[in-house]
């Protein structure tokens, strides 16, 4: 098995000097920080608190002038006090003019060929084909997740957390029992909030839709993705689970969130909140329906995904369609849509499909645990629950990921499967999930898309940043900035921020002429804004996209900031540029503004 690793090393970065730098380094210690004699590099030290250099290349005996005339001796490893965001402070280093480059410390695995099968002793395994797929149901033998390779390499960690908002899970299913995440802070029936996080005695979860603590399954639906998710393999009993652990071994904790029956737009807002606020980072979601677009579930998942730092999954629908409405909650951009396939990798009929899917998974003749007992069920549900449980099997091994990360290696892993859809080529995302490859294909740095601003010296600029940038803070992002202001539409007044997000609009100021490069992940195609009558600020995103889905007559003007001239210039037709931060004249009340071509399949960068 695989020991859980970072990407990289923390609080370290690694820099290559100038040679007119190495030459005149000097280092050594005052007062616990590191100095270097040259002036740039020991000021940045010190704002960074860096507490040792030292050679990559250590002094090599007999080898050494080869060492030196090969320019190993400009190569240092940094390590620093305290915690720090290593990529941004890799490019903060990167750009001193004694540096030649600067990265992170990466991290790398062995890649290891499926030669072992890790085969449950389950009895109903031999059933699973979308574990373990031999023809045995008339399928495409190998259309499966790869699910004993993978077991080889990982069964599932406890410390990760699986939120599933369903209709609750069967706490006492003896497939499920020892899974079940456990309030550390919380004292069973003691009928206080011992952990003051506002819910009382919620041992292993809550019952939103009632407003209790007894999150026990009603309908089976919930049962049976937690099932599939982490159900207990090899333990002689039923059916194996793809991150449940391996007999006496535990696996994944579920944290049982009950939306249903009464699954309104609060009921389910709460539970991503408690999910995230509770340490759950992943998040499985077999429902869809209600108004499209819907802000106050919107706002929960990216309270989710900002405080987890994590994956939230949804099933894309149940009606044959690629209208993203008709799929929605799956269809918003920052959640990971899960279409359906049969045992030939073929879409099923139920399925939904477009642009917007990012990977498939099965979703036919699904064995799984029910109240009680088990049963085999077919949908969208089961197959967002096969890619939740590979997310979960990919979090216990590299819990120090990002959520940006274990998206990535989620679908660049995926086996691709349009020979199989040739009607359907381009719009099931990246295939169907595999465990396997996952867990032991290569692992390559996170995406950096770059975009340069260059900026004069007293100007102001609105700007808009169109990738999720690894920092937030304003004195990262643009050393020197003097001020940074947000406007706000419902107070009609400027307020001076510390940090950005992406696709929001920014005035900024720099006292001195710079070049600044924003490192970061891509962002999805499209931008949801939603905006009240009058002027308001939208961002933009990664690429150069019309404003779409407004409500016809309601966006009346648009304008753009001339950072040259200093001066406000119209737009039209109605379009944003990267980089950008736009004024827009809208009517309707509410108006939603979707900004995005979707030329990057709808959903991201594939």
């Amino acid at each position: 098995m695989l020991l859980a690793q970072s990407a990289y090393e923390n609080q370290v970065i690694l820099v290559k000097l100038t040679a007119t730098a190495a030459e005149q380094l000097n280092l050594r210690s005052i007062e616990g920080i590191v100095t270097t004699g040259l002036a740039s590099l020991d000021a940045l030290n010190r704002d960074h608190r860096a507490i040792s250099m030292r050679r990559v290349f250590r002094p090599a005996g007999k080898h050494e002038a080869t060492h030196l005339a090969k320019g190993l001796q400009r190569f240092y490893k940094l390590q620093f006090a305290v915690e720090a965001e290593v990529q941004a402070l890799a490019r903060i280093y990167a750009a001193d003019a004694n540096v030649e480059f600067a990265q992170p410390n990466w991290r790398y695995h062995l890649l290891r060929a499926p030669d072992a099968l890790c085969l449950s002793d389950d009895p109903i395994f031999p059933s699973q084909w979308n574990l373990h797929n031999t023809g045995q149901t008339g399928g495409t033998p190998d259309a499966d997740l790869d699910a004993p390779e993978a077991w080889c390499l990982e069964t599932g960690n406890p410390d990760a957390v699986v939120s599933v908002l369903d209709t609750g899970i069967d706490l006492d299913h003896p497939e499920l029992a020892a899974n079940m995440w456990s309030n550390p802070g919380e004292v069973a029936g003691n009928g206080l909030d011992d952990d003051a996080n506002g819910f009382i005695d919620d041992v292993h979860g809550w019952d939103f839709s009632d407003d209790d603590n007894n999150p026990d399954d009603y309908d089976n639906h919930g049962t049976h993705g937690a099932g599939i998710i982490a159900a207990r393999a090899h333990n002689g009993l039923g059916i194996a689970g793809i991150a449940g652990g391996w007999g006496n071994v535990a696996g994944v904790s579920l944290m049982a969130c009950k939306i249903f029956p009464n699954a309104f737009d609060d009921v389910i807002a709460e539970a991503f909140v408690y999910a995230a606020d509770n340490g759950s980072r992943l998040s499985n979601n077999a429902w869809g329906g209600g108004n499209c677009p819907a802000p106050v579930i919107e706002g929960a998942i990216d309270y989710f995904l900002s405080v987890s730092d994590g994956v939230a999954l949804f099933g894309a629908g149940a009606s044959n369609s690629s209208n993203p409405c008709l799929g929605y909650p799956a269809s918003y951009p920052p959640v990971v849509a899960v279409a359906a396939l049969d045992h030939h990798d073929r879409k099923t009929s139920f399925s939904n499909y477009g642009n917007w899917i990012d990977v498939s998974a099965p979703g036919v003749n699904i064995w799984s645990t029910t109240i009680g007992g088990y049963a085999s069920y077919n949908g969208t549900s089961p197959a967002c629950a096969h890619a939740t449980g590979v997310a979960a099997l990919l979090l216990s091994s590299h819990p120090d990921w990002t959520g940006a990360q274990l998206r990535a290696q989620l679908e660049s892993s995926a086996d691709n499967v349009d020979a199989a859809n040739p009607g359907f080529v381009g719009l099931l995302g990246s295939g169907r999930v595999n465990a396997f490859e996952a867990l032991n294909g290569a692992v390559t740095p996170p995406l950096c898309v770059t975009y340069e601003f260059s900026i004069a010296a007293g100007a102001w600029y609105l700007i808009s940043l169109p990738v999720i940038p690894d920092s937030s803070a304003v004195n990262l992002l643009f050393p020197g900035a003097s001020a940074a202001f947000e406007w706000s539409q419902a107070t009609q007044s400027y307020a001076q921020v510390t940090t950005l997000a992406s696709e929001k609009a920014y005035w900024l100021l720099m006292p001195q002429a710079a070049t600044v490069e924003i490192c970061g992940q891509p962002l999805h195609s499209y931008a949801r804004n939603y905006i009240s009558p009058g002027w308001d600020l939208t961002g933009s995103v990664l690429e150069s996209s019309p404003l779409v889905d407004h409500p016809e007559g309601s966006l009346i003007a648009m304008f753009r900031w001339n950072a040259e001239m200093q001066n406000y210039m119209p737009v039209s037709p109605f379009a944003v540029e990267p980089k950008q931060g736009y004024w827009i004249l809208m009517l309707e009340t509410p108006s939603t503004v979707t900004v995005g071509s979707g030329l990057a399949r709808g959903k991201g960068q594939k």
